[in-house]
Parts: structure tokens; sequence; C-alpha cells
């Protein structure tokens, strides 16, 4: 019930997040293509929010999430941001004629004439601002600051999550690295492997990996869940990634038993197999 409730809240949120933006379209009466961002800290996190607007209209806004180790100021933060996101892998990544921060930087001069270079013409950064621009600011705040609630009771949930797996699996620290492997068929016929990784922060779904299975009987999930974890974790013994405190199978003794003997075959040691057997128990969708 307290996970359902917490659920709840977050789509709450995205849901009352969404209303606003939709209600303020009216606000814009400033033509031409602006980008509003705002630095929101807090001592638990950070949030970048940029609003986007286009030929006068607020097209909706995307938040960052950025590490604050060294406990930056917001126009520190906002440097540093705007550094990453107009000129680190920039193709495709448009420059507007403005770009609205809520707070002064330091280095503008130098940002302007670095973003007027990459534009080809002149762009503007208001650090200052008053009237529209300070009404966008607002929103802009207003809905920071509820991402970034969202955002650090996600985080909280998740490390909670983390502490009761740490109990239940008896172990000395809490696990930081999850991958959970599985194995499906496309009309009984074509397999595949999944693997998802987790870490304390969430999903890392930039190291999910899919695996087509080769040469394996059609619906011999032991060979394919074989193949699958040989696959990925020579390449993580060759230090194409990082190996996981815990790997989940979906399966019982034999899944486990596949995993056990292609680990210890390459010599992949610190990592604990946990087999995840449906049972008897099992109520279909409330695994």
């Amino acid at each position: 019930a307290n996970l359902q409730y917490e659920k709840a809240v977050i789509h709450r949120d995205q849901i009352l997040q969404l209303r606003k933006i939709q209600e303020q379209q009216h606000v814009v009466s400033a033509s031409g293509n602006i980008d509003v961002i705002f630095a929101e800290k807090s001592p638990s996190g950070l949030c970048v929010l940029v609003m986007f607007i286009r030929g006068g209209r607020m097209l909706g806004n995307k938040n960052f999430f950025p590490s604050n180790r060294l406990d930056e100021r917001e126009s520190g933060v906002l440097s540093a941001f705007l550094s990453q996101f107009y000129f680190s892998g920039m193709a495709g990544r448009e420059v507007p004629d403005e770009v609205v921060v809520n707070a002064q930087l330091a280095d503008k001069s130098l940002l302007e004439t670095a973003l007027r270079q990459a534009r080809g013409r002149k762009v503007r950064i208001s650090d200052n601002s008053r009237g529209t621009r300070a009404r966008w600011l607002g929103i802009a705040g207003n809905s920071a600051k509820q991402a970034l609630g969202s955002h650090l009771a996600q985080r909280d949930n998740l490390h909670r999550r983390f502490e009761a797996l740490q109990q239940v699996l008896e172990l000395d620290q809490m696990p930081d690295r999850l991958e959970c492997f599985d194995i499906s068929h496309t009309q009984g016929e074509a397999t595949v492997a999944s693997c998802v990784v987790f870490d304390q922060a969430g999903p890392r779904k930039v190291d999910y990996r899919l695996f087509n299975i080769r040469d394996v009987t059609a619906g011999d999930d032991y060979a394919a869940m074989e193949q699958a974890l040989r696959r990925r974790y020579t390449r993580l013994q060759k230090g194409e990634g990082r190996l996981p405190d815990v790997l989940f199978i979906d399966g019982g003794k034999g899944q486990v038993t596949q995993a056990m003997n292609v680990l210890e075959e390459l010599q992949v040691e610190n990592v604990l197999i946990v087999g995840v057997a449906k049972g008897p128990s099992r109520k279909a969708g409330l695994e």
C-alpha cells in the first residue's frame, strides 16, 4: 500500500505539472525562439529545468538532475550547464535567439560569444530579467521545484528498496548495481535475452542490452541463458562495462546453475547470483 501511495504521488505531481504548462501557454507574448533555464538547488539535490519557447509559444520543458558535488551556487551551475547543453554533442541541438537564466553569470560575455559562433548569429543571455521574462522564470522555477521534489522522493524510495534488498540477501554492504536477465520468445521461435541494469539512481537504460540468441534449439532456455551470460560477461571481463553486485536470473535452480558455471569459467568474482522462480503461489502480473 505504501508503494502504491508513493507512485500515486509521483503521477499526481507529473499531471499537475502538465496542467500548469497547458494553463500558462497564454502567458507567452514575445516572439522568437527562447530557452528559459532555471537552476533549483536544495541541500539534497539539484534540478536544472529548460523551458522551450518557440515562435512565441511555450512548447514544454525538460528536467535535468546533474550532480553538484562541489556545491556550486546557481550561477556556477548554470554556466557549467549551458556549456554542456549547447556545446557537448550539439548535433541537432537548436541554439535559440535568447537564453533566459535565473542567476547572473560571471562568464556571460564568453558564453554569448561561443553561442554566436555556434549559431552564426547573435545570441543574447538574459540574467537580470524583468516583466514577461521574469514571469517565465517564475513558471520555470515552480516547475523546477516540483520536479526536484518528485525526483528526491523517487530517489529516497529507491534507497529504501536497496536497503531492503541488502537485508533480504544478508549483504555486508548495500548493493549499488544490479543486472537482471530474462529469456523471451517471438512466436515460439526467435529467442531473445534481455539484460536490464539498475543502480541507486534508478534504471541505467544506457547499459540495457538485447541478445539475439543464435544456434540454440527453440525453447531451450538453459542454453539461451548460457549464451547470453557468456557474451555479456566476456565483454565485462574485458573492461567494456562494470560488473554488477547482484545478478538476477529469471528462473530456478537450473538457470542459476548455468549462471554459476559461466561466471566461474570466466573467472568473474564477487557477483551474487539470485534466481527468481515463479513458484506455485505466483499470480500473473503481480510479480
